[in-house]
């Protein structure tokens, strides 16, 4: 049977494989999702990954999570092993898609639909690389684990019953890579060519919600402040003057760094030596907005309302929810503190919804960082590495309990139409760049 498997398996290639992935519907929400997609999912890898289903130990974490021990063959069988992570799950995919999102198309050298990225892309890519080198007879040096959680996109119990069945089992993880940073062009003004962006730290993650509270009553007869009205007033102060200010973090220091020679006469002038112009970088970068503003300052973006259930009735109850993205030279605590002190004024009172704090960060040099570099120079010998903080929030936080070595990366060449559609409309992945992420994945394991 297992001859078998092989054989359909191997008459698929590796974007055939994402794309059967891709249909199966594994969207999570906050209460969950439904568990027969997962199941289907998990009997397409076994279909399609039949040597990795029959040489490497799997363990179902939560029920839905997977855990993958390929044993390390190594001269030290003591050796600290190497984690690579993913995700099953994905987001919902709505709005006006060019094709259905969860048909798994593959057409124009792309594989279409939600989560061809994020993150079926990197769970195909890893899965094809151990393949592909278990038919070759190779086996790594120190044990590898290959965690895939199954509710990311929610902060859900997956990835930290991963991290618990590892640490009650004593795994010190040598390096942990997770989803992140990609392989782009065109991010940084002025940089000449590709640039590999490494995460190496990710900001912290708060939810608040703002209640505001009256008497309630018929619409016709308002008091001169309602519920929504002091609830739009927090909006109006927050977004009009932000209360966060720009600052350059370690980390976006070493990035630019490594970035200076890349650029061109007048910015490396300007981003060089940052121990002079760090001030007025910082206030450029918040001044750009978007993912520049986002790498120097917290940000916050209010996200959901809900008044009353009528259009001629005041709420006795009105909240307002707002997503903030801690920056790493802030804490949850300072954060809420900053929000609590403008919304006091208001008569608002402030819910912590969830909370976690920016990542540790993780050394941008040493034997686990250099295993990435060295992994990219083998199939992108063209592309300048950089580290970065990851503006996002991914599982991999959540591994620091094991590792201080916990880097981000997707290793994707994706230019900025491709980025848009992660989380957005018409989610796509090149088979090419697919094609390289195997080839970077088998590198990396190699290398150890």
């Amino acid at each position: 049977m297992i001859m078998a498997d092989v054989a359909a398996a191997a008459g698929r290639t590796p974007a055939e494989r994402l794309a059967r992935m891709v249909r199966c519907r594994t969207v999570t929400q906050p209460e969950g999702g439904d568990p027969g997609e997962f199941r289907r999912l998990h009997a397409v890898l076994e279909e399609d990954y039949p040597l990795v289903h029959r040489h490497l130990e799997r363990t179902r974490v939560r029920g839905e999570s997977l855990l993958y021990r390929w044993p390390g063959r190594g001269p030290d069988p003591a050796a600290r092993p190497t984690v690579l992570m993913a995700h099953q799950d994905v987001v919902e995919a709505t709005g006006p898609w060019g094709r259905p999102p969860f048909d798994g198309v593959v057409a124009d050298g792309m594989v279409h639909g939600r989560g061809a990225i994020d993150d079926k892309g990197c769970l195909c890519a890893i899965l094809e690389a151990v393949e592909s080198l278990l038919a070759e007879g190779a086996a790594p040096a120190s044990d590898l684990y290959l965690a895939f959680s199954h509710n990311e996109e929610t902060m859900g119990d997956g990835a930290p019953a991963l991290v618990r069945f590892l640490e009650e089992r004593g795994v010190r993880p040598a390096l942990v890579l997770d989803e992140g940073g990609a392989i782009v062009e065109g991010l940084f003004p002025g940089v000449r060519g590709r640039v590999a962006v490494i995460g190496t730290t990710e900001k912290g993650y708060l939810n608040l919600q703002f209640v505001a509270r009256s008497a309630g009553g018929h619409a016709s007869a308002p008091p001169r402040r309602t519920p929504l009205g002091r609830l739009s007033e927090l909006v109006r102060r927050v977004e009009r003057r932000p209360p966060f200010r720009p600052r350059l973090n370690p980390v976006v220091r070493r990035m630019f760094h490594d970035l200076a020679p890349a650029m061109a006469g007048p910015l490396r002038w300007l981003f060089g030596p940052l121990w002079l112009t760090g001030p007025l970088v910082g206030r450029l970068l918040a001044a750009m907005g978007g993912e520049a503003r986002a790498m120097v300052v917290t940000t916050c973006a209010f996200t959901m309302a809900q008044g009353s259930g009528a259009p001629n009735v005041l709420p006795e109850e009105a909240s307002m929810t707002a997503n903030l993205r801690v920056a790493v030279h802030e804490t949850v605590a300072e954060v809420l503190a900053r929000m609590e002190r403008l919304a006091k004024p208001l008569d608002l009172t402030c819910r912590v919804l969830h909370a976690h704090e920016p990542a540790p960060v993780s050394p941008a040099d040493g034997e686990a960082y250099d295993r990435i570099l060295a992994a990219l120079r083998t199939v992108h010998p063209d592309v300048t590495p950089v580290p970065y903080a990851m503006i996002a929030a991914t599982d991999a936080h959540r591994f620091c309990a094991l590792s201080s070595h916990v880097y981000r990366l997707s290793p994707f060449e994706l230019d900025r139409e491709l980025r848009k559609g992660v989380h957005g409309l018409d989610e796509r992945l090149p088979a090419a760049a697919l094609e390289k992420a195997v080839a970077w994945y088998r590198a990396l394991i190699a290398i150890s």
